[in-house]
C-alpha cells in the first residue's frame, strides 16, 4: 500500500512514518476535530523514491544538490503507484488539491522547521504528480539547507511524506498561537487572521488583524483590525475558534501553533504542532 487515508490511519503509524504534519492531522482527527479530508505517502517512499539512490557524502555534497533535484524531476514515478494514489483520490471525490510537505523531523519536541518546507496550493489532476516531486526537492531548498546545518543535522535522516488534501478557497484564514508568542503568557490566546488564503499571511503580503482571548474568563480584545474585516465577524469568528483551540491544546497537552481556514460557516483545521522553544534560527 502506497498511501494512508487520514481518516482512516490506525495507530501503528508514527510521526516518523507520517511525517510531523501528518501524524498531527490523523491524531486531531481521532479526537473529533474538524480537518481537511486527504491521504498521506509515507516517508518510506520518499527514501526508495530518493535516499536509496545516495550516499551520505552526495546528499550532503551542496554542490551536487542541482543534481539531486534534477534526478527528482526526471524520474518516473511506477504506475501503480500512480494509479493508486489516483483512485484513491478518487474514492473521495477530490479534483483539486493542496499537496503539503510533512517531515519526519519537522513538528517535534525540538524542531520545527516552521514555514521551510514547500506547500503547492490549487493544484489540478494533471500536474498532481510534478507537485509531489516539488515537495520532495524543497528537502534540498537553501532554506532548508541552512536550517539544518546551524543545528548540525545530517541531510541524510531527512524523510519526507506527503500529505494531499482537498484545496479549499477560503473566505478567511489565520494562525493562532495557544500562548502568547511575544509574552510567552500561557493565559493569553493570540489569533492572527486575513481574508482570503493564509499564504497571504505566511508570506507577509497582507497585514492580519489580531484578536487576543484571556483563557481563564474568554475576555475577547482586538489588537489590530485590518479594515478588510468587519469586526462584527472578528468577534465572530474568535469567539467560534477559542473553544475549538482550547481543545487542541488539550489533545497536545501543550501551547499549540494552529493553521486554520474558514469556508462559508465552517472552520477546518490544517495543522497544528507544539510550540517549541530553543530552536529558533534567524532566516531571511
Amino acid at each position: 500500500m502506497w498511501v494512508v487515508d487520514i481518516k482512516n490511519c490506525n495507530f501503528n503509524y508514527t510521526a516518523s512514518s507520517l511525517g510531523g504534519k501528518g501524524y498531527s492531522l490523523v491524531k486531531l482527527f481521532k479526537e473529533g476535530i474538524p480537518i481537511v479530508d486527504g491521504i498521506i505517502i509515507p516517508t518510506d517512499y520518499f527514501r526508495r523514491f530518493v535516499l536509496k539512490e545516495f550516499n551520505s557524502a552526495y546528499l550532503s555534497d551542496t554542490k551536487k544538490i542541482e543534481e539531486i533535484k534534477k534526478y527528482i524531476l526526471e524520474k518516473e514515478f511506477p504506475t501503480e503507484f500512480e494509479e493508486e494514489i489516483k483512485r484513491r483520490l478518487k474514492e473521495k471525490d477530490i479534483d483539486t488539491f493542496i499537496v503539503r510537505s510533512s517531515s519526519n523531523l519537522e513538528d517535534n519536541d525540538k524542531y520545527s522547521f516552521a514555514g521551510l518546507f514547500l506547500s503547492v496550493l490549487n493544484v489540478k489532476r494533471e500536474n498532481l504528480f510534478d507537485a509531489i516531486k516539488k515537495i520532495y526537492i524543497s528537502v534540498f531548498d537553501k532554506k532548508v539547507l541552512s536550517y539544518i546545518e546551524h543545528f548540525n543535522i545530517p541531510i541524510e535522516t531527512i524523510s519526507m511524506a506527503v500529505i494531499i488534501q482537498k484545496f479549499i478557497n477560503t473566505d478567511y484564514a489565520g494562525v493562532a498561537f495557544t500562548s502568547d508568542p511575544i509574552s510567552n503568557d500561557d493565559n493569553k490566546l493570540i489569533i492572527e487572521l486575513v481574508k482570503g488564503l493564509g499564504e497571504s499571511l505566511v508570506s507577509g503580503e497582507k497585514t492580519p488583524s489580531s484578536i487576543s482571548i484571556n483563557k481563564s474568563d474568554g475576555a475577547l480584545n482586538i489588537i489590530n483590525k485590518n479594515n478588510s474585516i468587519k469586526e462584527s465577524t472578528l468577534t465572530e469568528l474568535a469567539e467560534r475558534l477559542f473553544p475549538l483551540l482550547l481543545k487542541i491544546e488539550r489533545v497536545f497537552n501543550k501551547p499549540v501553533d494552529v493553521e486554520f481556514g474558514v469556508k462559508g460557516k465552517d472552520i477546518k483545521i490544517f495543522q497544528a504542532r507544539k510550540i517549541t522553544t530553543g530552536n529558533s534560527y534567524p532566516q531571511g
